[in-house]
């Protein structure tokens, strides 16, 4: 099961990074961390191979700082997930980004699924590909558009595919694509089971 955990702060590893390895915090399980300088998962990031010992205090980022971060997810690149069989022109379509290991600058390490609001980019949702967890960076919350939206309403055609969720629209994407043999794909949007709660995969608009 994937749990959604915050991004608290970068700090040094034992690696020899100074600001390479990200600790997360879920009201679950508490601290851990993923240094994405040698890719390793640190299950205790202030007590094993941490730069600082001490849990920061949670502080409110500035927009000016959720803005450099959402900045910096736009500068990670779009290459393909071979582990889902996902091709980089997929993720292109949906403006997916990918972080990359800093140790290589190609093995995928992380996935960024952008998060909009009438068109514009307000966050990202997260998920590391090492382990199981899930992050936000900027706004994920409240009112916005549904993942895949925008696609499906530029698309025009007649029948409307809902998934659960993102992987399972990049997938279904694909393989509607490759059935089309590049004709117009049908469009497909994921809800937001946050948003959600009654429809579930099966349902539709």
């Amino acid at each position: 099961m994937t749990r959604e955990s915050v991004c608290i702060e970068k700090i040094g590893h034992d690696c020899g990074s100074s600001d390479g390895m990200q600790v997360f915090h879920d009201e679950q399980s508490g601290y851990s961390a993923f240094c994405f300088a040698c890719s390793t998962y640190v299950p205790d990031p202030y007590g094993t191979g941490a730069a600082s010992t001490t849990p920061p205090v949670r502080i409110t980022k500035s927009a000016e700082q959720v803005q450099a971060e959402i900045v910096e997810v736009m500068d990670c690149p779009v290459v393909p997930l071979p582990e889902r069989k996902l091709r980089a022109e997929t993720l292109a379509h949906f403006n997916v980004h990918v972080g990359v290991s800093e140790q290589d600058g190609s093995t995928p390490t992380s996935v960024f699924f952008p998060v909009t609001r009438d068109k514009q980019v307000i966050g990202y949702k997260a998920r590391l590909l090492a382990e199981k967890r899930m992050w936000s960076v900027g706004s994920t919350k409240g009112d916005k558009d549904l993942f895949g939206w925008q696609q499906a309403m530029a698309a025009g055609g007649r029948k409307l595919f809902i998934t659960e969720g993102e992987y399972d629209a990049l997938a279904l994407y694909q393989a509607l694509k490759d059935k089309s043999a590049g004709g117009q794909c049908c469009p497909l949007y994921t809800p937001d089971a946050a948003d959600e709660p009654s429809r579930g995969a099966s349902g539709g608009v």
